[in-house]
């Protein structure tokens, strides 16, 4: 498909303001995107329930400290750590 030729596509609205599109690129690849309207700022009520961890003032909450032997570990999955890849 040239550059110049047109896609096939479909952009649709609501009247609310969302709005969604599909559109298909080359060799049938497919982009589906959905959008929402602006939101008005408003105020956010304090919570009703005691949190089940410490609690932080405004303002001074920690980086996150928790260990995950799979989402902290050091090489990848499967691999080295050199950049080779891995695969299982």
């Amino acid at each position: 498909m040239r550059a110049s030729e047109e896609r096939p596509a479909i952009f649709a609205r609501s009247p609310e303001g969302f709005g969604i599109s599909l559109i298909f690129g080359h060799a049938g690849q497919a982009f589906f995107e959905v959008a929402t309207p602006c939101v008005a700022k408003s105020d956010v009520a304090e919570p009703t329930s005691v949190p089940n961890g410490p609690a932080y003032p405004l303002g001074e909450i920690p980086t996150p400290n928790v260990r995950s032997a799979f989402w902290s570990a050091e090489v990848p999955v499967g691999g080295t750590g050199r950049g080779e890849g891995g695969g299982g």
